[in-house]
């Protein structure tokens, strides 16, 4: 499976565009309703004296084998339930520009490639980078506690000013 990625602008999955801002219910319905639901609120409550408003809520829609192809990869939504973010896990094939990375390549080798489209990028911590004029971060597998440097995590956003201090 492939996935286009449009920086500033949004994704193309299985031929179907999506603007950062695009309504959840519609993408699912482009996507055909494959996916599993996984909304939660992650309570902090107990670290601000009780206050909830400091509470994640997380919304997001998780697709696996999509379309019978080996992939994995969640839609995050804001709290209107319009598309903010996508995390890749595996299996896809990711076109940004006139360059492609996929889930079999040594995270060098995509950090070259992106080098290629994104002049600005920082490492964050070791196995994690984060191409700040793309709004992308990659992981490799042993930053995610597996084994190896091959690519094991993208990330891209309409809004990464939540990594620009790091």
């Amino acid at each position: 499976m492939e996935i286009k990625y449009f920086p500033n602008e949004g994704i193309e999955i299985n031929g179907s565009n999506f603007k950062w801002g695009s309504h959840r219910e519609i993408i699912r319905e482009l996507l055909g309703q494959e996916h599993k639901s996984a909304d939660s609120v992650i309570d902090v409550s107990e670290y601000f004296e009780g206050d909830t408003k400091h509470n994640i809520e997380q919304r997001r829609d998780v697709y696996e084998n999509y379309k019978q192809s080996e992939s994995y990869f969640f839609l995050n939504y804001d709290n209107m339930d319009t598309l903010k973010e996508v995390e890749i896990h595996k299996g896809n094939k990711i076109i940004i520009e006139h360059i492609t990375i996929d889930f079999s390549m040594k995270l060098s080798e995509v950090i070259n490639r992106l080098k290629l489209i994104s002049d600005q990028y920082v490492k964050l911590k070791s196995g994690y980078y984060f191409f700040k004029n793309i709004k992308v971060t990659i992981t490799d597998a042993k930053t995610l506690g597996g084994k190896g440097s091959i690519l094991s995590y993208f990330y891209c956003a309409a809004s990464t000013k939540h990594l620009e201090n790091e």
